[in-house]
């Protein structure tokens, strides 16, 4: 098992603006290219589904899918999905759900599983990892791969971002797809995404020293057998 060095935390922290800099067009890009118009209008609902981190970025999202996209959108964990996915599965002969299996490493046994359950049953699948020909990535039809450059080993900081941003952007793109709304229109929404990069650069910046100053007063503390 890798040891974590908790340096590496404050690293992967000063390049989430870059990350987005860097992953938000050429993913965008990726996703324009998934599926064909009337396979993004047949979809009539969403399920998003990970473990972990992968799972608690799908929570952050599935409000994107309903409020962008105009689609019904649910994020269940995977062992959730594995229990009582077969009856949601299936839907009319002319629409489909999409199932979205999150795992950044692409490894997760469950996601794989659940994505090879949905296939069987008639869903759409679709794997976003940062990993390519992993076993998520062989367990569903279409894969969107969110790779980070120089990544090391560490709780999910970039990885969670990844995959929401992954998310996001598919939300984005439904919506072009099934009902055009200019306020919503994916080119401004991807400016929107790229701005945010600068406000997380300003934001890690801000707090760094204060985060360094409450670790120092922990530390103190440390030794307080009353604290």
């Amino acid at each position: 098992m890798d040891v974590i060095d908790p340096a590496v935390m404050l690293v992967q922290a000063g390049q989430l603006g870059a990350d987005l800099r860097r992953l938000t067009l050429p993913v965008a890009e990726q996703i324009d290219g998934l599926l064909a118009p009337d396979e993004w209008t047949s979809i009539d609902r969403v399920y998003l589904t990970g473990d972990g981190d992968s799972y608690h970025a799908g929570l952050a999202a599935q409000w994107a899918f309903t409020t962008i996209a105009g689609i019904d959108c649910q994020a269940l964990s995977a062992q959730r999905l594995l229990s009582y996915g077969p009856d949601l599965f299936t839907r009319g002969p002319r629409r489909r759900a999409l199932v979205i299996g999150t795992s950044a490493s692409g490894d997760t046994e469950r996601v794989g599983q659940v994505l090879a359950q949905a296939r069987d049953r008639g869903a759409m699948t679709l794997a976003l990892t940062g990993r390519p020909g992993s076993l998520v990535t062989q367990a569903a039809e279409h894969r969107v791969v969110v790779e980070l450059a120089d990544s090391q080993p560490s709780p999910g900081l970039r990885t969670y971002q990844g995959s929401l941003l992954g998310l996001l952007l598919i939300a984005v793109h439904l919506n072009g797809e099934r009902h055009p709304d200019p306020e919503f229109a994916p080119k401004r929404l991807h400016n929107e995404i790229l701005a945010l990069a600068d406000i997380v650069d300003a934001t890690v910046s801000e707090i760094g020293w204060r985060c360094e100053e409450l670790g120092q007063t922990v530390a103190r503390a440390g030794g307080d057998d009353a604290g």
